[in-house]
């Protein structure tokens, strides 16, 4: 699970599942939380991590998804996918962590990202990700 906050102060959850859904929900002010969002990936959710509106979403098929969060955490409903990061053998992505890399935005349309995960393996790999494009900037 990981929170992120909205351009008005909204605090959004974001959670991911076994079962491959990822759903945003919206915390009101009275304490209530209700669903915004519903993403399936394809397989189970192991981790996520959140840049700016970039969910990144790390599954038990050894690949990881990104997937654009639009104004009120609703989803891009195409994410993008990376197959096998950790390997051929693709192990369990069951940690994710990544970073924009400063000053992608500013030289093209295209956003880069470095980003570390840990397979189920033990494996640990170090690898940049460039966007093709950015439809919520």
């Amino acid at each position: 699970m990981k929170w992120t906050v909205g351009s008005l102060d909204e605090k959004y959850l974001i959670a991911g599942f076994g079962n491959g859904r990822v759903v945003s929900y919206v915390l009101s002010s009275s304490g209530t939380v209700r669903p915004v969002s519903k993403l399936h990936v394809g397989s189970s959710v192991q981790c996520l991590a959140m840049v700016g509106n970039i969910l990144f979403v790390g599954c038990a098929d050894g690949g990881i998804r990104l997937v654009p969060l639009g104004e009120g955490a609703h989803f891009d409903y195409n994410p993008r996918l990376w197959r096998s990061v950790n390997g051929s053998k693709s192990p369990s992505i069951t940690s994710i962590t990544a970073v924009e890399n400063s000053g992608s935005v500013e030289y093209s349309s295209k956003r880069k990202f470095m980003c570390a995960t840990g397979g189920e393996d033990g494996s640990v790999n170090l690898f940049s990700i460039e966007e093709a494009s950015s439809p919520f900037i």
